[in-house]
């Protein structure tokens, strides 16, 4: 029976998977096993890819609101340049405005309109060819995608 035991354990003990399991045990003092380490170049590109876009942005938006600003409608860009983004007109913002919210969802729609080309002409500041405007465009907004 003592004998049956001990076989049983050891049989169990040689099954058993050590820490790690079956994986493959690096050593970091071996100058032969060579761990990847973290891209900083990566990561410099996405930072600077990232402070472009907001650059670009920052530029547009403020050459929006400036025109605003010299048609006297300064009022009307604050409370519509918050739906820029993914915000839905509400019957609120509407009664602020003292219009429809149809009429605002179109007044938003042509702030998006006029925000796009804004974009487009600061781009077109930054490109070689006015044909690589729109590749750039796309290129902006995958990189405000990621944010």
């Amino acid at each position: 029976m003592l004998l049956k035991n001990y076989v049983a354990n050891e049989t169990e003990r040689t099954g058993r998977q050590k820490r790690g399991g079956k994986q493959e045990i690096l050593s970091l003092d071996d100058p032969s096993q060579m761990i990847p380490e973290p891209s900083v170049e990566a990561e410099a590109v996405r930072s600077f890819e990232e402070s472009w876009a907001n650059e670009v942005v920052c530029r547009s938006l403020a050459r929006l609101r400036e025109k605003f600003r010299g048609e006297n409608r300064i009022e009307l860009f604050g409370v519509l340049e918050r739906f820029l983004g993914e915000a839905n007109v509400t019957e609120e913002a509407a009664r602020t405005l003292g219009s429809s919210i149809g009429a605002l969802r179109t007044a938003v729609s042509r702030l998006r309109k006029q925000f796009g080309e804004q974009i487009r002409l600061e781009i077109a500041r930054t490109v070689s060819a006015p044909d690589l405007i729109e590749e750039e465009f796309r290129y902006l907004r995958s990189v405000l995608g990621r944010m």
